[in-house]
């Protein structure tokens, strides 16, 4: 059994339970954020870690709707990181990879 890498609690209190409305936002986020995921990527190459906290900002509300605790925890470390060294840099790529490993899994359900 695959070990469940999201948790759609907060969601489904958002949305009172409405399972069209919640399959809707999820749609929505399994589009729009790899999009933000790429670009994170793409500001991380060219060295704009500001770019990167900013996009992390922009997207922690939606992920705030499926992702466990452990994920958001790394999204406050990445926007707030105050040396932009190559562990930030590292650490960014690690929170994509999951990030992308969540969306699979929402995917699928």
């Amino acid at each position: 059994m695959e070990l469940k890498l999201y948790n759609l609690t907060a969601l489904e209190e958002a949305t009172g339970g409405d399972k069209d409305f919640m399959a809707s936002m999820l749609q929505l986020i399994i589009v729009e954020t790899p999009k933000d995921l790429k670009d994170i990527e793409i500001a991380l190459e060219n060295k704009e870690y500001a770019i990167v906290s900013s996009i992390v900002h922009k997207i922690k509300p939606s992920i705030k709707y499926f992702c466990v605790s452990k994920l958001l925890d790394d999204m406050i470390a990445i926007e707030a990181w105050e040396n932009k060294d190559e562990m930030m840099v590292k650490e960014t790529h690690v929170f994509i990879a999951k990030i992308y490993s969540v969306l699979a899994q929402l995917d699928s359900i």
